[in-house]
C-alpha cells in the first residue's frame, strides 16, 4: 500500500511529519503515517545495502546492530554471525583493533588501520559518534579496503588505448588494448621499444624481433602489423621450430596435386598465397633449414615462388616479420644462417628486454592479466598489496609468459577473493612449512615457521581467542605476533578461512 500523497515517501510531506501530534490524528491518518514510516525504513535499507563502501553500526554500548553487504564482502563474515555481538569481544577475535570502542571512550571521530583476520585484508576504518541528549546513541563506521586503494592507484598510472594501435598518455606511458595486442609499457626500456616498433611499422622493410623466450615477440609482431598499412589484411604465423622442415616448406609454399605421397588431390595453397597483401610472421627463424632459406630469399628478391611440384611462378606481395631468441650473427659465422637473408629480413632489429630488466612493467601487466583471467573464469579475484610487492621481487626467468601463467594458477587454485603472496608462489609456502632448512638466516627461517604455525592454528580454530588458547598464550600476545609476522611475510590463503 502506497502513501496517498505521491507514493514517494522519501520526499512527500507526510513522511516529514511522522512524529508530530500523533494523538490528534484519526485512525486512517495514523495508518497512513505508519505506511510512510515503513516505506521510509525500507528505502533507507535499500540505500544502505547499495552503498559501495561498508556501513557498520553499533549502539551506545558497542553492540553490533547493522551491517551492510559491502562489509560482509570486505571481512568475509556473514552478518548473522556478528549481529548482537559486542565490539569488546569482536576486537582481537575477528579484527585487529576497533575504532568504535575508541569513539565510545573518546567521544569523537576516530580513523585507524584495521586488519580483518577472516579475509586477510587491511582497511582504513573511520568511526563517528551519533549523539542524543548528550550521550552517544550510535557509532557509525565505514571501511576503505587497502587492496582497492592500491588497485585504484595502479589503474590511474595506465589505461587502455584504442584497439587500432598505440598511443601516448604522458611522456612515460604507452599501452595497447589487450583484445588485439598485449603490449603494455610503463618501463622506459619497453616504451622506447614500442615507439621504435610503431615508427618501423609504417615502412615496408623487414623487421627482426630479438628477445628471450616469453618476452612477447609474437605480440609485438601483431602490434607492428596492426600499426602498418596492412593492418586490416591477413596476419599469419608459422613457428619454424615447432614443425619439421618438410612441413615448413609445404606450409609456406603450398603444393600442386600429386606433388608427394599423401598430398591432397586438388593441391593446397601455402601461407604465402593465403597471406597475400598482408604480413607473414616467422617465429624462431633461426630454425629454418638452409635450403628453405634460399627459397625464402627468392621470395624477398623476386616477389614470387613456386609451389612444391609446380612449374609456374606465383606472384605474391607479403611483408615478413621474424623473431628469434638465438644469436643469428654467431649462426652466420658457423655457416648455419645465410647473411644475405639476415640483412633482408632484419633491416631493422628490435630488442625486447626481459621482464627482470623492466620492473616498472610488472604491476600494470599483472593488473591487465588479472582482469583478463577474472573475465575468463567469471570470478573477481584481487591481489593483496603484499602479493604485488612479491611479484616485483621475483626474477621471472620465463618472462611475461611466466607472469601470466603464475597469475592464472593463483586465480584458479586460491579459494578466497584476496590472493596473498603465498598463493602466488605456493612452492615458497611449502618451503616455509618444511622441516628442512631452505637457506637464508636462521632467525628468518624460524620466524617464517612460527608464522606458518600461527596461520594453521587460526585456520583450524577460526578465531584469535581459540587459536591463542590452543597455543597456550594470551589472545593479545597471539594477535600482536600474528599482525607483526603478517606485515612481514604476507597473509596467505591458509589464513583466509571464512568464519561465518
Amino acid at each position: 500500500m502506497k502513501c496517498k500523497d505521491c507514493g514517494n515517501c522519501l520526499v512527500c510531506s507526510k513522511s516529514k511529519q511522522i512524529g508530530s501530534n500523533l494523538d490528534q490524528l484519526s485512525r486512517d491518518e495514523l495508518i497512513e503515517r505508519l505506511i510512510c514510516a515503513q516505506n521510509l525504513t525500507l528505502s533507507f535499507q535499500i540505500l544502505i545495502e547499495s552503498l559501495p563502501d561498508t556501513f557498520f553500526v553499533t549502539d551506545g554500548e558497542g553492540k553490533i546492530i547493522l551491517v551492510n553487504e559491502a562489509y560482509e564482502k570486505l571481512s568475509m563474515i556473514d552478518r548473522k554471525s556478528i549481529l548482537g555481538r559486542n565490539m569488546r569481544e569482536y576486537r582481537g577475535d575477528v579484527i585487529s583493533d576497533s575504532a568504535t570502542l575508541m569513539v565510545l571512550q573518546a567521544g569523537h571521530e576516530i580513523t585507524l588501520e584495521q586488519r580483518h583476520y577472516s579475509s586477510g585484508r587491511k582497511s582504513l576504518v573511520t568511526s563517528k559518534p551519533v549523539f542524543r541528549n548528550g550521550k552517544i546513541q550510535f557509532v557509525i563506521s565505514s571501511n576503505r579496503d587497502f587492496t582497492e586503494i592500491t588497485s585504484l592507484q595502479q589503474k590511474n598510472t595506465w589505461g587502455f588505448l584504442l584497439s587500432q594501435g598505440c598511443g601516448s598518455n604522458g611522456k612515460n606511458h604507452v599501452t595497447a588494448r589487450k583484445k588485439d595486442v598485449q603490449m603494455i609499457a610503463e618501463d622506459p626500456k619497453t616504451i622506447e621499444t614500442l615507439r621504435r616498433a610503431q615508427k618501423a611499422a609504417k615502412t615496408c622493410v623487414g623487421i627482426l624481433l630479438v628477445g628471450e623466450t616469453g618476452t612477447g615477440k609474437s605480440e609485438l609482431a601483431k602490434f607492428i602489423h596492426k600499426n602498418s598499412e596492412r593492418g586490416d589484411r591477413p596476419f599469419l604465423t608459422i613457428d619454424c621450430g615447432a614443425i619439421t622442415p618438410a612441413l615448413i616448406e609445404s606450409e609456406l609454399f603450398g603444393y600442386e596435386k600429386g606433388a608427394f605421397t599423401g598430398a591432397r588431390s586438388e593441391g593446397r595453397k601455402g601461407l604465402l598465397e593465403l597471406g597475400n597483401g598482408g604480413t607473414i610472421f616467422l617465429d624462431e627463424i633461426g630454425e629454418l633449414p638452409l635450403n628453405l632459406q634460399v627459397k625464402l630469399l627468392r621470395v624477398l628478391q623476386e616477389k614470387e615462388f613456386y609451389r612444391i611440384g609446380g612449374n609456374q611462378p606465383v606472384k605474391v606481395d607479403v611483408r615478413f616479420l621474424c623473431a628469434t631468441n638465438q644469436d643469428l650473427q654467431a649462426m652466420i659465422a658457423a655457416k648455419k644462417f645465410r647473411d644475405d637473408l639476415y640483412y633482408r629480413l632484419g633491416a631493422i632489429t628490435l630488442q625486447i628486454p626481459p621482464l627482470r630488466e623492466r620492473i616498472e612493467d610488472i604491476l600494470p601487466l599483472a593488473l591487465c592479466f588479472l582482469q583478463e583471467i577474472n573475465e575468463e573464469y567469471g570470478v573477481q579475484k584481487e591481489l593483496s598489496p603484499e602479493a604485488y610487492q612479491q611479484l616485483k621481487k621475483y626474477d621471472w626467468p620465463g618472462n611475461v609468459r611466466e607472469l601470466k601463467n603464475v597469475l592464472e594458477e593463483a586465480v584458479i587454485m586460491s579459494e578466497y577473493q584476496v590472493i596473498g603472496p603465498t598463493d602466488i608462489f605456493p612452492d615458497q609456502r611449502r618451503n616455509v612449512s618444511s622441516s628442512v632448512f631452505q637457506g637464508g638466516s636462521v632467525s628468518e627461517y624460524l620466524e617464517q615457521l612460527e608464522f606458518r604455525i600461527y596461520q594453521e592454528v587460526y585456520q583450524r580454530t577460526g578465531s584469535v581467542r581459540k587459536a591463542a588458547e590452543s597455543l597456550q598464550m594470551a589472545p593479545s600476545t597471539y594477535s600482536r605476533k600474528l599482525l607483526k609476522l603478517s606485515e612481514k611475510y604476507g597473509m596467505g590463503a591458509s589464513q583466509e578461512k571464512k568464519m561465518s
